[in-house]
């Protein structure tokens, strides 16, 4: 039986469950052959791809071959289960999906605080000299892409304020926060 852009697969692997699905670009591009993502209840992801296998001609039968390949081993954190990535292209590195979110929720927090206190930093600074308020834009240039910038000025007018944001050629003037210090 031939495989349908909208079916699903489910595998075991020492009687952890995992599931498959079949990845648009299998359908979307000829010659790019059947992609499956594969997923376990804890939110692990991987994605296998048989490149000579045409989504045209695949069948149930392939696919269940793909994921007799898939091997699962114990997180490096947490021992809960996780995809091998000698078998599953992951880019969790042995790592299940909580423990791989906590770790970039605990250096997106560090970052976090970095950006705050040098922002606090310059606001100081910038407050000593006279300035009441920072703002923070978004430019929009005309061409390329958008990119931030932050500015201090004493009692700034709405007028100022874009005419600072239309010297950064942006094309909206009216994306940014106003921030009293």
């Amino acid at each position: 039986m031939t495989i349908s852009k909208d079916q699903s697969f489910t595998a075991v692997y020492n009687g952890v469950e995992f599931t498959a699905t079949i990845d648009p670009c299998s359908w979307m591009y000829p010659g790019y052959g059947v992609q499956l993502t594969v997923k376990l209840q804890n939110g692990s992801t991987g994605s296998l791809n048989n490149k000579p296998l045409s989504f045209n001609t695949a069948t149930t039968d392939d696919v269940q071959k793909m994921l007799s390949g898939v091997r699962l081993l114990a997180c490096k954190t947490c021992d809960s289960s996780c995809f091998d990535p000698a078998s599953v292209k992951t880019n969790q590195d042995g790592k299940c999906y909580s423990c791989i979110m906590r770790e970039l929720r605990a250096e997106l927090d560090a970052d976090t605080q970095n950006e705050n206190a040098e922002i606090a930093k310059l606001d100081a600074k910038y407050k000593k000299q006279g300035c009441t308020h920072r703002i923070d834009a978004w430019i929009h240039p005309a061409r390329g892409d958008d990119f931030s910038i932050s500015f201090w000025m004493k009692n700034p007018t709405v007028e100022e304020i874009q005419a600072t944001i239309r010297k950064n050629k942006s094309t909206v003037l009216d994306d940014y926060n106003l921030v009293a210090l």
